[in-house]
């Protein structure tokens, strides 16, 4: 059985709709919850389903949303991921990352995460060792949960705009 924290913002919201649509039909809160676990295979608690009920939370309030509508701006990060970035995710820390000697491959890579409506930081990391590289991470959930996905929806993404994506494919020796 999953739980909540493991799903992409559009199943949460769609199990938060079926919830309340549940509730409107004059199912109970243990009933609304046991229907979830059979429809969804999604183990929710009692009193999130109580408080969505209400309407006294909305599990959105703290997630920025990004939009994944095909921008070319996505295709962009589809290719920088596929090529030079990384992505992790550590407690719930959805984050996606890039560290490039190029400073202008790290500006692009900047807007193109604005541009699908991310919060990205950037900035430059000295290292006596080696090159100074500049960075550019930005911490989406919806977006690593995509990223994560199949690679066959990428490609549909980078065949709408296939520029786009192997620009941002491009390795930093290439450039």
């Amino acid at each position: 059985m999953r739980v909540l924290k493991e799903l992409a913002p559009e199943e949460i919201e769609k199990i938060q709709g079926r919830v309340i649509e549940l509730r409107e039909n004059a199912l109970s809160y243990s009933e609304i919850r046991q229907e979830i676990a059979n429809e969804f295979d999604v183990s929710v608690s009692k009193a999130t389903v109580l408080r969505w009920c209400k309407g006294t939370h909305n599990t959105f309030n703290k997630t920025k949303r990004v939009n994944l509508s095909p921008p070319p701006g996505l295709a962009y990060i589809i290719g920088v991921y596929l090529g030079d970035a990384s992505i992790s995710n550590r407690n719930y820390q959805y984050r996606i990352r890039l560290k490039v000697v190029d400073r202008d491959f790290a500006e692009s890579f900047e807007r193109a995460l604005k541009s699908i409506g991310a919060n990205p930081r950037t900035g430059f990391e000295h290292d006596r060792n080696r090159t100074g590289r500049w960075w550019v991470e930005v911490t989406s959930k919806e977006l690593f949960m995509f990223l994560k996905g199949p690679k066959e929806q990428l490609f549909e993404i980078a065949r709408v705009y296939p520029r786009e994506f192997l620009r941002g494919s491009l390795t930093v020796r290439e450039r």
